[in-house]
């Protein structure tokens, strides 16, 4: 389940930041193409799990659950949205990018 949430290669969402990815996902949602919305709210929120930021990364896992179609994925990001599994996911992902990551 992880898979949905940890960044393989943390630098390459890095360069734009959690605004960028943010401001994208609004614009898409407002056309209405809610698959690149949820693309979007979903690297916010594995960079807010890369950063540490516990509160952006729930908030946008539950944006991610709300424009989802398929419900196998509506349940991994409800999963990240509520606040005990986000935190056992931050600190799994804190765990492995200590381990992984170059800074």
């Amino acid at each position: 389940m992880l898979n949905h949430s940890v960044l393989i290669d943390p630098a390459r969402l890095r360069e734009e930041g959690i605004d960028s990815y943010l401001k994208k996902a609004e614009g898409f949602e407002k056309r209405k193409d809610l698959p690149r919305a949820r693309v979007n709210y979903q690297a916010a929120g594995e960079l807010a799990l890369y950063e540490g930021k516990l509160k952006q990364a729930q908030k946008f896992f539950k944006k991610c659950e709300e424009l989802e179609s398929n419900p196998e994925y509506k349940k991994i990001f409800s999963y990240y949205s509520k606040k005990g599994n986000a935190e056992k996911a931050l600190e799994t992902a804190q765990e492995y990018y200590s381990q992984t990551a170059k800074p």
